[in-house]
C-alpha cells in the first residue's frame, strides 16, 4: 500500500509541476509533509478542471464520477494494483483530507462550482453578469481552495480570522487568472469578469469578441482591464493580513505565490502583455529572482510543528512511515 501511495503522490507532484508552476514553486518552501499535501490537493482540483476545460462525452457525468471516487476513497475504498491515475490521485487526496482534518464539504462546493461551467447542467453560467454571481461561483472554485490549504499551515491568533483571509486570497488568485486568461476563456465560450463592469466602460460582448478576432484590445477594453486589475490588487490587500498570521516557512511560501501573481498583473498593467495578444507569463528567471528572498527566509525559519491530531485522529501516510525526520510530520 505504501508503494502505491508513493506512486500516487509522485503523480500529484508531476501534475503540480506541469500545470501549477506558481503553486509548485511556492510549495517547495514548505516542509515535505505540507508540500506533498499541497501537491495532492492541487492535482485533484486540476483533474476536475481538465475534464471541464477539455470536454469529451458527458462532462457533467464525468465530473460527478470523480467526486464519487473521492468520496469512496474517504470511506476506505481499496486502492488496487492496477489503479488508474484518477484512482491514485483520489486516494492520495482522501489520505490528505483525513490526515489534516480538512472539511470534506469544501470538495462538494468545488464540484458544484465546476458544474456551473458545464453547458446543460443546472445553474450553468457562460457569461457572468454581476459580481454577486461571480462571488457565488468563486466560493466553490477559489475560496474553498484557500480553506483546504489552511489546515496544513500554522496560524498565530484567531484561526477563523485567518480563514477569512485565506478565502479572500483564493478569490484574488482566481481573479488574476480570469484577467490573464481572457482570450482562452472567450474561445471556450466563457466570460467570468462580470459584464456589469465591462458595460460601465462601454464594452459589450460583441466588442470583446472583436478583440478576440483581431488579437488586440480596444482603448475601452484596456480601460476596463485596468479597472479589473485595480479591483484585483484591492483583493490582495484584503487578504494580506492573513499571511502575516502564519508562522515558519508557511508565511514565506504564501508570500512567494503572492509576489509571482503580482508580477502577472504587473505585466498587464505596464502594457507588456495584452490579454488578447498573449498570455501574461512570468519567466522562470524572474520567478527565481522573486522567490529567492522568500526561499532564504523559509530556510532559516524554525520547522513547522507536527500536526495530525485533528478531528479524524492522527493517521494517513505519516503514521505508516518512519525513518526520514521530515516524515515524522503527517501528510
Amino acid at each position: 500500500m505504501t508503494d502505491r501511495f508513493d506512486v500516487a503522490v509522485e503523480l500529484c507532484r508531476q501534475s503540480a509541476l506541469t500545470h501549477g508552476r506558481t503553486y509548485s514553486l511556492a510549495a517547495r518552501l514548505l516542509p515535505r509533509p505540507q508540500r506533498e499535501a499541497v501537491w495532492c490537493l492541487y492535482a485533484w482540483a486540476r483533474m476536475v478542471d481538465d475534464v471541464v476545460d477539455f470536454p469529451e462525452g458527458d462532462v457533467g457525468k464525468r465530473v460527478q464520477e470523480i467526486h464519487d471516487l473521492l468520496k469512496n476513497h474517504l470511506q476506505g475504498y481499496t486502492l488496487l494494483p492496477d489503479a488508474s491515475d484518477h484512482h491514485l490521485i483520489s486516494a492520495a487526496t482522501a489520505d490528505t483530507i483525513r490526515t489534516w482534518g480538512i472539511n470534506e464539504t469544501y470538495f462538494d462546493d468545488f464540484i458544484r462550482s465546476m458544474l456551473t461551467d458545464v453547458p446543460g447542467t443546472e445553474g450553468h453560467i457562460a457569461w457572468f453578469s454581476t459580481w454577486d454571481e461571480l462571488d457565488a461561483y468563486m466560493w466553490g472554485s477559489a475560496a474553498v481552495i484557500g480553506l483546504q490549504v489552511l489546515p496544513l499551515l500554522p496560524v498565530r491568533g484567531d484561526r477563523a480570522v485567518a480563514a477569512q483571509h485565506a478565502a479572500e486570497l483564493g478569490r484574488a488568485f482566481q481573479v488574476t487568472n480570469f484577467i490573464r486568461d481572457l482570450r482562452e476563456d472567450i474561445q471556450r465560450g466563457r466570460m467570468y469578469l462580470p459584464m456589469e463592469t465591462w458595460e460601465a466602460f462601454g464594452v459589450d460582448e460583441a466588442e470583446l469578441r472583436r478583440c478576440l478576432d483581431h488579437g488586440e484590445s480596444t482603448p475601452a477594453v484596456q480601460a476596463a482591464i485596468a479597472h479589473f486589475v485595480a479591483v484585483n490588487r484591492a483583493m490582495y490587500r484584503e487578504a494580506d493580513p492573513g499571511t502575516e498570521m502564519l508562522s515558519g516557512p508557511a508565511r514565506h511560501s504564501i508570500r512567494a505565490a503572492r509576489v509571482i501573481y503580482a508580477a502577472i498583473l504587473d505585466n498587464i498593467e505596464a502594457g507588456r502583455t495584452d490579454p488578447f495578444t498573449s498570455r501574461s507569463v512570468v519567466s522562470n528567471a524572474r520567478r527565481l529572482r522573486l522567490v529567492l528572498p522568500h526561499a532564504l527566509a523559509a530556510a532559516i525559519t524554525a520547522p513547522l510543528p507536527a500536526r495530525g491530531d485533528g478531528p479524524h485522529g492522527r493517521g494517513g501516510r505519516a503514521a505508516r512511515r518512519s525513518g526520514d525526520p521530515a516524515e515524522t510530520h503527517p501528510r
